[in-house]
């Protein structure tokens, strides 16, 4: 509990002392209210009951209204600050974390943190806002039932650590389910996401249809099952505190004036403070499922917030330009792949140097290691072992995010924005001859920086991320698998005309293929398998060449 206090006010923004403040004034003036009740229930019929106490409740009334308005609005301000505080920290650090990070926590857990979550997280602190006003309130009030009946204050007592308990009671029971719902909640995630990949497999095969829509009825009625439990323990903790409730006033009503010789007044007095105590006792008790739920939404929250944390001072997101002018080494590079789910991949060691300004293909079969290496030379997986160097300088961890700005790419798994993110402001006559260049030309168009037209095919959605990665313009262009959906026409383009395009503007460009027919459009073909290199074929104006031409000596130099 403390622990999700001290997260909330951490991430509370300044107005949390003024908050406060509001909170002490709303309490109070309920207080105030109770108390001139209190005393004007006793001068009933006398003249002052009309002149002064009418006069008094309605201002305190006033008072109390004003101020409880004022909280609520202020306490739906912070509780939203407190929620896009949170989330703008896990997606700002989620942006400078290991490559491998979403690999190996998964999307559906990930995806459930950060919005359900964190949802619950913050809005727990709206939870416990609401309850300050009505902890002041008891603070004051408590003592005054005390003052006016000893007997009473102990029945109060009783009910009230018996409405503690009931809760208390049940509190492992709940929080196992609780938890048993969210793990449900992230595997339908993980099956909606399912249903929208796999669409067109699912409707083409009615048997794997079925049999999904089994698993997701399974899903569905364990979680219905889990809720079931859960809201039946919380409510026999509800008809607990009613027994308790009830009894208490029965006590007050039967009990006190045989005990201690209270009449009617008194009696009254008493329930009617009773009944201004329960209330907020109520609101206040009733609030342990939230914080059943809350906790274990902390728990993942903080673990993640924690977790993402440690990137935020080591990896700086802007440094200043790092230079390419000649070389880009990797020297006995190793690198493990891991995932969420549990399959592994280890890379190397491998040693490899890129040139500036030639083509490198990569081959090799599937799970060779061709797109973890590509990971490996753009700074996307920092490798585990080894060291990578640029014109011989060996890089330090403040200058990967330079040294990533150097690469464009489109990965094999790559994500197609329909905003130019980061190129904002572009021409759009630039734009326009680079979607003409890649064949899209009336396809799609370019308004306000972002794309009129994203439902394309899969070949044209390719040949428009490499539209994006062209206007980059960086020094290195990444390929994975770019033609494996393309039509022979384009095929022919990119190699016969793209790759020399690349090459006279001085890009460098490095293309994983299966397809081995266009080999001698690259400078140096390199073949994987099984995480090593275990070939390296050199071209030389389109003919292979035994070897890489070795540099050239004076007369009689050795």
């Amino acid at each position: 509990m403390t622990d999700i206090i001290k997260f909330l006010w951490r991430n509370a923004p300044p107005m949390k002392w003024f908050l406060v403040f509001l909170a002490l004034v709303a309490g109070l003036s309920r207080d105030f209210v109770m108390f001139i009740i209190y005393d004007a229930a006793a001068d009933i019929g006398t003249d002052s009951f009309y002149s002064f106490w009418l006069p008094i409740f309605v201002l305190a009334l006033l008072l109390s209204v004003g101020s409880s308005f004022a909280y609520r609005v202020f306490v739906r301000i912070v509780v939203t600050r407190v929620a896009n505080t949170i989330r703008q920290r896990l997606v700002r650090n989620l942006l400078r974390s290991h490559s491998q990070f979403l690999l190996i926590r998964g999307h559906g857990p990930m995806y459930q943190i950060m919005t359900t979550d964190v949802t619950i997280v913050s809005n727990f602190s709206g939870t416990i806002l609401d309850t300050l006003p009505s902890i002041v309130f008891l603070v004051i009030a408590l003592p005054q039932i005390y003052v006016m009946s000893p007997m009473a204050a102990v029945f109060g007592l009783v009910v009230m650590l018996g409405g503690i308990y009931a809760y208390y009671y049940q509190r492992k029971a709940v929080e196992q389910g609780a938890n048993n719902i969210r793990l449900l909640e992230i595997k339908y995630f993980e099956h909606i996401s399912d249903l929208i990949n796999g669409f067109a497999e699912l409707k083409l095969n009615a048997k794997r249809r079925d049999d999904f829509d089994d698993h997701v009825d399974e899903t569905m009625e364990k979680q219905r099952d889990a809720r079931i439990f859960v809201e039946t323990r919380y409510s026999l903790g509800d008809v607990c505190v009613q027994l308790l409730k009830f009894s208490l006033f029965g006590a007050v009503l039967f009990a006190i004036p045989f005990t201690e010789g209270h009449g009617t007044t008194r009696v009254l007095q008493l329930i009617t403070i009773l009944l201004f105590c329960i209330g907020p006792f109520e609101s206040i008790i009733s609030q342990y499922p939230t914080l059943v739920g809350s906790k274990i939404a902390f728990k993942r929250t903080e673990e993640l917030d924690h977790a993402l944390r440690q990137y935020e001072e080591v990896v700086p997101m802007h440094t200043e330009k790092l230079a390419f002018e000649d070389s880009i080494k990797i020297s006995q590079a190793v690198a493990h792949y891991e995932s969420a789910d549990a399959n592994s991949f280890s890379l190397g060691p491998v040693d490899f140097e890129l040139k500036r300004g030639e083509a490198v293909f990569v081959a090799g079969p599937n799970g060779s290691g061709k797109t973890t290496f590509l990971n490996v030379i753009a700074g996307l997986h920092e490798p585990d072992e080894g060291e990578l160097l640029v014109d011989g300088k060996l890089l330090t961890a403040n200058e990967m995010v330079s040294y990533r700005s150097l690469f464009a790419s489109v990965l094999f798994k790559f994500h197609l924005f329909g905003v130019l993110y980061g190129l904002k402001g572009l021409p759009r006559d630039d734009v326009l001859a680079v979607l003409k260049q890649v064949g899209l030309e009336g396809i799609t168009d370019i308004s306000e920086d972002a794309f009129t037209r994203m439902n394309l095919s899969s070949g044209q959605r390719r040949r428009l991320g490499l539209a994006v990665a062209l206007l980059e313009g960086r020094d290195i262009l990444l390929l994975d698998e770019f033609i494996s959906d393309q039509d022979p026409e384009r095929r022919k383009w990119f190699f016969e005309e793209l790759i020399p395009l690349l090459k006279e503007a001085g890009k460098t460009l490095v293309f994983t293929t299966h397809n081995l027919q266009w080999e001698a459009s690259c400078d140096r073909l390199i073949t994987f398998s099984d995480g090593m290199i275990v070939s390296e074929r050199h071209f030389v104006d389109g003919v292979e060449v035994d070897a890489e031409p070795e540099p050239k000596t004076e007369a009689g130099g050795r």
